[in-house]
This record gives C-alpha cells, structure tokens and sequence, in this order.
C-alpha cells in the first residue's frame, strides 16, 4: 500500500502570508526612517538659514550703529552722520593728532588691514604719548568660544605684528606697549556687541632744538 504525502494547505497560506507581512512591515519601517531624515535635514536648514538671517540683520544694525558712532569723529565737531568707516577714510587723515611728528600713513593703512569683518573702529586718540582706541566687535552666536576676550587678543597679536606698533614704546622683553585693556558687553538696537579698549605709550622720536644764544656785537 503506498504512503500518502499529507500537505497542509492552511499553514502553507498562513507562512505564506507571514512573510509577506514582515516584507511590508520592512518596507513600511524603511518609508518612516527615509521620511524622518528628511524631516530632520528639512529641519537642519532652517535653523541654519534662521542664524544666518539673523546675522545678517545683526550686521546691518551694527553698521547702522557704526554710522552713528562715526558721526562724532571729526575735527572741530563737524558733522559726519553719513560717512562710514573705509579705507579712505582713514587715510585722508593726514592730520590726525601729529604730535611729535609721527608719521602716521603706514601705521593707518597696517591697521586698516588688520580689522576683521565683523569689527569696526569707533574712536582713536592720542594724548602725550597715550594711545587710545575704542573698538566694537559683533557677538558671534554660532560659536561660544569666540568670545570678546579672543577676538581682543587676536585684533591685538595682528596688529603688534604690523607697521601699526612702529614707534611704541616696549617693556623689558622687548615688546610693544599696547594690548587691550577693557572688555564691556553693550546693548544696541536690541543686539549685543563687544566694546574692547586698546591703550599704548608712544616714545619720542624727535628732540626739539636748542636755540643758540645771541652773540653779542
């Protein structure tokens, strides 16, 4: 008698329908993990095009603020409310302070060359050998460890390895005297900016001239 092949058709359906589940239920997880990365690289870029607007309306206002601050530099109080900070500008002053006949035409144009982008110099003087400038610098929110006291310090190592530090006076090591001395955080226009003071000492370059005494006839 010859042995029968007993097929059970119902659990050959129900694998059948088992595997077909698993197949959707990977296609359906692989949908869902495809659709949240985008989410999230849809999410990334606007947080970056966010900061970056952001920025860029921080560097308007601190040009806005920059334009008002250099309409009170100038000689004899002129006013200069739509001027801005350039290159030419700062080389047309020719006659800035010239005490002790300093020439200051390399000095400007080395320190015009060292500013970064995101810092404008708001006022400069010079009081018997004391150097003085004020500087305003953008708060950098994307990276903390920029901080003013970096950005002061970088500012200052360019400028004591330019034409900028030429008749400075320097301490026992041999470097120039001027570093940055003040740190202050203000407020403008609801944005936040680093205000840095620089103070120097000048040495005398030039010796006045004795007059000879009359000879008597």
């Amino acid at each position: 008698m010859m042995s029968l092949i007993r097929i059970n058709l119902n659990q050959t359906v129900s694998k059948t329908e088992l595997q077909e589940k698993r197949g959707d239920l990977y296609r359906w997880i692989s949908f869902y993990s495809i659709t949240a990365l985008f989410l999230i690289l849809i999410i990334w870029q606007s947080i970056i095009i966010s900061r970056a607007n952001d920025i860029i309306s921080d560097q308007k206002d601190v040009k806005r603020y920059i334009k008002k601050e250099t309409a009170k530099i100038g000689d004899g109080g002129e006013s200069q409310s739509n001027r801005k900070i350039s290159i030419e500008d700062i080389e047309k002053l020719k006659d800035f302070h010239m005490q002790e006949r300093i020439f200051w035409g390399p000095k400007l144009s080395a320190l015009v060359s060292s500013v970064p982008e995101d810092m404008a110099i708001t006022k400069m003087e010079l009081v018997k050998q004391r150097f003085k400038m004020t500087v305003y610098a953008r708060v950098d929110s994307l990276d903390k460890e920029n901080t003013a006291y970096k950005k002061g310090k970088d500012f200052e190592s360019k400028l004591k390895n330019s034409e900028f530090v030429d008749y400075f006076k320097t301490n026992s090591q041999g470097e120039p005297i001027f570093s940055a001395v003040k740190y202050e955080d203000e407020t403008v226009e609801s944005n936040q900016l680093h205000k840095i003071v620089y103070e120097g000492e000048l040495k005398q370059n030039f010796k006045k001239r004795r007059r000879g005494k009359k000879r008597k006839k």
